[in-house]
């Protein structure tokens, strides 16, 4: 790996220096593989409910110490987060360095050299089992580097005689551990959509594919290939990939510290990705129940229909309409800008549905990991966010008897319902999975969907995104001018402003909302906390986090190029005349424009 030869390099460099800075180099080096380690193996965690990734990441960026970096090792491969760890790092990497090591193993002379650098140093260490597995030397090497760079005086003829033993014991990790033979490289998306392939191991054939395709959307970074391409979150580079940073601590409300272990530089990390708490998050307001009741004439686990709900008649026919023909119409999209109704319209739909007979079941997934609360967007656990998380809660709302039997499978089990191979006597189920674009692979897992629902059995999705288009899409936009309305009266009654507003401020209310109800709602509230009239623009503009929830994830979506014509339609401060055939489309608007230029302006920090 080019970030370990950089690392060599500069043992080099040291050795011509002196003994004593050939053993802090040395020391430097094995901290590096420390944390290489740690972070790679993170990365072969993939997003899931508990949020396992997450949560080591949270607890990383916030570690001043090895002893951290350590205890969130021994959690990947032995702790709760180990059962997520991917099938490719379980067989190789896990296996290395968690199966008793034989005498004549790499491992066993890792351990053994390091643990001679530690009796030559005279610091005192726990005792070694007589079955040594690969993971003791992080342990062991968190205890030297303690003892001497961070909390020690070590002579530098102690230093010299150590030397050799440590040098040998860091290249036997470096050079032999499964992690490190990986492909490594660094990908950064050109405007073309194509990606800038750039080679961290020795060579990276796995990612060529990203060098033709223009198909495909990752964030730019650093990545490592298990059984697909998975970023490597904390690590940070360039696209020359000339040098690379790994955290430090020193985190704060605003930024946390990488550094470099090669050149010393220091670059700041984003605090902000990691505020929010890693643990005990609420379930979201639009989580299934735990159980099927009696809704209408049909079993369901449907949450409530939200109590400020506005009717709006014409997309409930569209969706009624959608969902009741038999054989026609497998999967029906609800899409949609973030918080402008899709769940809410939905469960008002399915309410009417439930009535009519046409299904004997309708079954609720929801993936939702930011509720859109008046006082801001809120993080929740999403219910589901796999296909074996489905599986699991449709046979825990089912009950089959043979459930806790040796070899039931969940998944088989879904699938079955799914194409009718085995209703169990059900009549028809209508599948309804509620924000669809945050579950794990949404392309994955949507194909998945797509082939093996049958009739009369129906799909209802709600998603951000129109890649989930299936057989039938409802697009879901503003609300109409009645419509606004109604929800400013309800609003403003529920806050007790109604007296404060006037027909002017409504107007401009609805024209600069472009018929959002959450940034109505939104403002309204804001309206409510000065109990006076506060200017439009202002009031969106302030709200950093709602410009987060609502546009971040569709801005992620775009290809470089549309990114690049959005920011500068964005930034675009001429004044022009609007006729009827040039009226902005509802994704850019003049209504958004103050908003939007904050929320633009951040973004290209960041970029």
């Amino acid at each position: 790996m080019k970030t370990l030869e950089q690392m060599w390099q500069r043992v080099e460099n040291a050795r011509q220096d002196s003994d004593s800075e050939l053993f802090n180099a040395l020391l430097l080096a094995g901290e590096q593989v420390l944390k290489l380690t740690v972070i790679g193996l993170l990365a072969g965690i993939p997003d899931d409910r508990e949020r396992h990734r997450y949560r080591l990441a949270f607890k990383l960026v916030r570690a001043d110490g090895l002893g951290d970096w350590s205890a969130t090792l021994d959690d990947i491969l032995k702790g709760p987060a180990s059962h997520q760890l991917c099938e490719p790092a379980k067989q190789n990497e896990k296996t290395e360095l968690v199966q008793p090591c034989a005498e004549d193993g790499w491992q066993h002379e890792a351990i053994m050299t390091l643990k001679t650098v530690l009796d030559c140093l005279k610091l005192q260490y726990d005792p070694l089992p007589a079955k040594l597995d690969g993971r003791r030397w992080f342990g062991l090497f968190t205890t030297l580097r303690n003892g001497t760079r961070g909390h020690g005086a070590t002579l530098p003829s102690v230093k010299s005689e150590a030397c050799p033993h440590l040098e040998r014991s860091i290249r036997l990790m470096a050079e032999n551990f499964g992690l490190f033979k990986r492909e490594w490289a660094y990908l950064f998306r050109n405007v073309s959509g194509k990606y800038r392939v750039t080679k961290i191991s020795a060579s990276a054939p796995a990612f060529d594919s990203f060098k033709s395709s223009t198909q495909t959307s990752v964030p730019n970074g650093v990545y490592v290939h298990f059984d697909e391409p998975r970023r490597v979150e904390l690590v940070e580079s360039t696209p020359e990939a000339t040098d690379f940073f790994v955290p430090n601590g020193k985190f704060t409300e605003r930024k946390f510290e990488f550094i470099s272990y090669v050149t010393d530089d220091r670059v700041d990390g984003d605090a902000a990705l990691y505020l929010t708490p890693a643990e005990n998050l609420p379930k979201s307001e639009t989580r299934a129940l735990g159980q099927f009741a009696v809704v209408g004439s049909c079993f369901a686990n449907l949450p409530p229909v939200p109590r400020d709900y506005v009717a709006r008649p014409t997309l409930e026919s569209s969706l009624q309409n959608a969902l009741m023909p038999e054989e026609q119409d497998r999967i029906v999209t609800l899409s949609g800008r973030g918080g402008i109704g899709k769940t809410s319209l939905a469960l008002q739909v399915l309410e009417k549905v439930s009535n009519t007979g046409r299904y004997e079941v309708i079954c609720w997934f929801s993936a939702r990991d930011i509720d859109l609360l008046i006082d801001g967007p809120q993080q929740v656990t999403p219910d589901v966010m796999t296909d074996s998380d489905i599986a699991k809660s449709f046979v825990n709302l089912l009950e089959p008897q043979n459930r806790k039997e040796k070899g039931f499978n969940a998944k088989s089990f879904f699938e079955k319902h799914l194409n009718r191979a085995e209703a169990g006597g059900l009549g028809p189920i209508l599948f309804v999975f509620d924000n669809f674009e945050t579950v794990r692979n949404p392309p994955t897992l949507f194909m998945w969907l797509h082939h093996l629902v049958r009739h009369p059995n129906k799909v209802l999705i709600t998603a951000r995104h129109k890649e989930f288009t299936g057989d039938f899409e409802i697009r879901v936009e503003g609300m109409t001018d009645s419509e606004c309305r109604a929800l400013i009266a309800s609003t403003a009654a529920k806050h007790g402003v109604t007296e404060i507003l006037t027909e002017a401020y409504i107007c401009r209310l609805i024209d600069e909302s472009d018929g959002h109800p959450y940034v109505m709602k939104v403002l309204l509230g804001e309206v409510a906390k000065a109990r006076k009239l506060v200017d439009v623009q202002r009031i969106v503009a302030s709200q950093d986090r709602i410009l987060h929830a609502l546009f971040e994830r569709t801005f992620a979506a775009l290809t470089p190029a549309s990114q690049r014509v959005f920011l500068t339609l964005c930034n675009w401060h001429s004044v022009m005349p609007l006729s009827d055939s040039m009226k902005p489309t509802p994704t850019i608007t003049h209504a958004w424009h103050g908003s939007i230029s904050t929320w633009t302006t951040k973004t290209q920090q960041g970029i």
